[in-house]
């Protein structure tokens, strides 16, 4: 972290985690708690390769020609694809394989990813001496 951080490190310190509630008065316990993987958010991205391989193989076979195409044509060399919620990646593989669909339904749980809430807000791996720094302010 750095020094310019601690007043939002501060901030969260006050105000609690979103999972676990407030943080240990425990310095070396703060820091383990905003460590934790335990929040849970959409990834900011995902390649066209992770698109295929959780791809249905049967679901893919029923696809038309036109389809398979455009499938193919919205996977292949793309690696920052954007699964965001309502998004236009979305949109487009509910388009060609079906709201209900195997593939959707195993894309939608890919997507999620659980991260700490320390990478959550960008303050990479947070020290004791971090939380001992924002506390101090």
């Amino acid at each position: 972290m750095t020094p310019e951080q601690y007043p939002a490190l501060q901030a969260e310190l006050l105000a609690g985690h979103p999972v676990t509630g407030a943080y240990n008065a425990d310095d070396q316990l703060a820091a383990d708690q905003i460590n934790l993987a335990d929040v849970t958010r959409i990834r900011k991205n995902m390649t066209g390769a992770e698109i295929l391989a959780a791809t249905d193989s049967a679901e893919y076979a029923a696809l038309s020609d036109a389809k398979k195409a455009q499938f193919l044509s919205f996977t292949s060399g793309n690696e920052m694809i954007n699964p965001a919620a309502g998004g236009i990646a979305q949109e487009i593989v509910v388009d060609i394989f079906g709201g209900g669909s195997v593939t959707v339904t195993t894309l939608g749980l890919l997507r999620q990813e659980t991260i700490s809430r320390a990478t959550e807000l960008d303050f990479g791996f947070v020290v004791i001496g971090d939380i001992q720094n924002a506390r101090a302010i």
